[in-house]
């Protein structure tokens, strides 16, 4: 993947170029911005389909704070490290783990 503004109508060693790329997780591309709110959509969706999941098991309101604490907010604290959350993804995550719990 080319960082920045480099050439990418030259292969080096025959290796395309290519835009967007995910590396343990996370979405990169050319631009911060942009790999931050790629990875945080995929994050926000894979939290939201998480909870929608286990939403049905007969769980009582003790193992369900536990849950969303192991699991859910888990890949939450992975992705914060590394790009900050646009307050769109904050309301979108609240509202799904409140719903679930």
């Amino acid at each position: 993947m080319a960082a920045g503004s480099w050439e990418t109508t030259i292969n080096m060693m025959d290796i395309p170029y290519c835009t967007e790329m995910t590396i343990l997780g996370f979405q990169f591309s050319n631009e911060v911005g942009q790999s931050g709110k790629s990875s945080w959509t995929r994050v926000t969706g894979q939290v939201k389909a998480m909870a929608r999941d286990v939403y049905g098991r007969d769980l009582c309101l003790t193992q369900r704070i536990q849950y969303g604490h192991a699991f859910l907010l888990a890949k939450i604290w992975h992705i914060a490290q590394i790009f900050p959350i646009p307050k769109d993804q904050v309301r979108q995550l609240a509202t799904a783990i409140a719903w679930f719990i």
